[in-house]
Formats: C-alpha cells, sequence, structure tokens
C-alpha cells in the first residue's frame, strides 16, 4: 500500500531588518506521519509516462487577454527575451507589442536594441 506523509516540514517566521521572511526545515523522520492511500488501480508506469508527457508543459500567457505566440520563443539583439506588453491608450482600444525584457525590467536606456514589435506584424512575419 502506498502512503502519503505528512508533517515533514516547519515554518518558522523569522524578523530581520528586511522584514519578515519564513524558513522552511525539515523535522525529524519519527515525527513524520504517514497516511494510507488506496490504489487507484493505474499502473506505475502510465503515470510516469503521463508525469513525462506533461513535465515541459508552459501555461500560455494571458497577458492583455491574448494568446502570445512568440512568448519565449523570440529574442532581442541583446540576448534578453521579448516579453509581451499591452497598451490601452483608450479604453475602447488595446495596443500588443513585444519589448526587451531587459528594458522592462531595468527601464530605458538599458537595451541598446530596445523596439516595440507590434505582435500582429512580428507573428506574421515568423509564421
Amino acid at each position: 500500500m502506498v502512503c502519503r506523509l505528512y508533517n515533514r516540514h516547519k515554518t518558522e517566521v523569522v524578523h530581520g531588518p528586511k522584514g519578515e521572511r519564513h524558513v522552511k526545515q525539515e523535522r525529524p523522520r519519527s515525527e513524520w506521519i504517514a497516511v494510507p492511500i488506496e490504489d487507484a488501480g493505474i499502473p506505475p508506469a502510465w503515470v510516469e509516462a503521463a508525469r513525462d508527457k506533461v513535465k515541459n508543459n508552459v501555461r500560455p500567457s494571458n497577458a492583455g487577454r491574448r494568446l502570445w505566440m512568440l512568448k519565449g520563443y523570440a529574442f532581442c539583439a541583446c540576448g534578453s527575451s521579448l516579453r509581451p506588453f499591452t497598451v490601452t491608450p483608450r479604453r475602447d482600444k488595446l495596443h500588443f507589442y513585444y519589448v526587451c525584457g531587459k528594458q522592462r525590467r531595468h527601464g530605458a536606456g538599458t537595451c541598446p536594441f530596445a523596439k516595440y514589435y507590434a505582435a500582429g506584424d512580428l507573428e506574421e512575419r515568423v509564421g
């Protein structure tokens, strides 16, 4: 019979100069609680095969309520990834762009190649 282990870790709140943080520590094995789980009737090989199929799945970006086809695949000339960016100049119209991730994180002037690429045009050119 398979058992699920509980009470394996304890978490402490540590107060420091930068505020509080949570520290996770493993408890001694003698404090662990094993709870038996009934067999689901699925062969372990099937479970491993399913896990192997989905291990590299990535949830698509929902930025701007649009499917970003090149997220994670397009890169700036500086080497940083192009990230989705939505501009809302008015309530009724959205503009979608890919922009250098380095520029988005660190501000203007951090990437010499930084440019806003219109998402529709770029995705159409790629493919």
